[in-house]
């Protein structure tokens, strides 16, 4: 099957494997090119658009413009293919994701268009980001990062900034973490760009929480409400994360209203980590209230939500909540089965971050190894060349000289 078209009869394969999904518009191209074309990007728009609020009208959008940009136009069958696993990855499902986004790429390749470039490998960084590979994730947002700065794209580039940073603060890296969010907070305030001062106000409130500094973490929080964000993918994250603080702040009816809220606007957007976040609060305040029954029932419809979807960001957050169920309610066994598989969790966590950074080392010592290699065989050809040049010089002194030698003779016999 040729490559440019492996996208899209893998993701007809899940659109019949989700009826609800299913394209509900007869996609018969235009009768002329112009048409099709206009058609093409009023669904782009659609798709792009309803990406943060409704992910179901942003996926049939998505696959209407991918069926009639086969066979027709290679640029906007990549931007239909680049929507369709950014739903993917929204709703969680990671692997489908990083099969059309690895594909995309190699198509991407074949175009030599570095704006769409960018756009899969930031796209690809929020994949491993999701998965818990934190190392390919950094990579890859750099990847876009340098595409877009050469570019010029500020607003574009401060994507990578923000989750970049969001990164660091993950690992606790949160020098790093402040770095970077406060250089996208520097271009978005020369620039104008509100919305993406909007998330990095988000994530320095984060940093503040990881730092236990509830009260600071709070006003940043509360101060973000005030901007008109409702009913997406951001709103609903300041929402869980206030939750979160006034879990903390043992504000339980707080928590429980905040999460409830977030848990609305995740389910209406179809936002995967959204929902994590809030049902793990949940199962926290429940867990709080004593509430063992609902508590346990709802971090384990977590856990297995996390395990269906390849989805291993909040993890060991929720594995928390379970060991401290168990432990509660003192069924030692079920909790210690627990702290175990916490404790694999980071043995196995270390390893593939090991792992990630042997292979990037590895893949840099590749390029610096080719690179001398190219270097030698340059001075090489360069003295190659020089030996040349001087056996033709000398050749054509010889030459010279017995010409010269031959003339004089010719002259003393005349």
């Amino acid at each position: 099957m040729h490559t440019k078209n492996l996208s899209y009869y893998l993701i007809l394969l899940f659109t019949f494997t989700i009826p609800s999904y299913g394209l509900g518009y007869n996609a018969n191209p235009p009768l002329n090119n112009t048409e099709r074309l206009t058609e093409i990007n009023k669904q782009l728009v659609i798709a792009k658009t309803n990406l943060r609020k409704n992910s179901k009208e942003s996926l049939k959008a998505a696959l209407v413009a991918q069926e009639l940009s086969l066979d027709f136009n290679p640029k906007k069958l990549v931007e239909s293919n680049l929507c369709i696993a950014q739903v993917y990855q929204q709703k969680g499902s990671v692997d489908t994701a990083l099969l059309i986004l690895k594909d995309a790429l190699l198509q991407i390749e074949e175009l030599g268009d570095d704006t769409l470039s960018a756009e899969a490998y930031h796209t690809l960084g929020m994949n491993y980001q999701y998965s818990g590979s934190f190392d390919l994730a950094i990579e890859s947002y750099h990847e876009a990062l340098n595409i877009n700065v050469s570019l010029g794209m500020h607003k574009s580039s401060m994507r990578q900034l923000n989750n970049i940073g969001l990164l660091y603060r993950e690992e606790e890296e949160y020098e790093l973490a402040l770095e970077y969010l406060e250089k996208c907070l520097r271009i978005s305030g020369e620039k104008g760009f509100k919305t993406y001062e909007y998330y990095s106000y988000l994530n320095v409130g984060y940093i503040l929480m990881k730092q236990n500094k509830w009260d600071e973490a709070l006003e940043r929080f509360e101060t973000t409400l005030k901007l008109p964000e409702e009913e997406s993918i951001s709103y609903c994250t300041v929402h869980y994360l206030i939750s979160d603080v006034k879990l903390n702040q043992n504000d339980i009816p707080g928590a429980k209203e905040f999460a409830n809220k977030a848990l609305v606007l995740a389910n209406k957007i179809d936002y995967a980590v959204g929902k994590v976040f809030c049902q793990r609060v949940l199962s926290d305040v429940y867990l709080k209230e004593k509430k063992y029954d609902k508590a346990r029932a709802l971090a384990n419809k977590t856990l297995k939500y996390l395990q269906q979807n390849s989805v291993n960001i909040y993890l060991e957050d929720v594995l928390k909540v379970l060991y401290n169920i168990e432990y509660e309610t003192g069924n030692y066994k079920r909790a210690i089965k627990i702290q175990k598989r916490l404790f694999a969790r980071k043995d196995s966590l270390m390893q593939i971050r090991t792992k990630e950074k042997f292979s990037n080392s590895e893949y840099k010592y590749q390029l610096l190894k080719n690179e001398k290699e190219n270097q030698l065989l340059k001075v090489k050809n360069e003295n190659s060349s020089r030996v040349s040049l001087l056996a033709i010089l000398i050749a054509f002194l010889l030459l010279l000289s017995v010409l010269s030698a031959y003339f004089a003779y010719r002259k003393s016999k005349d």
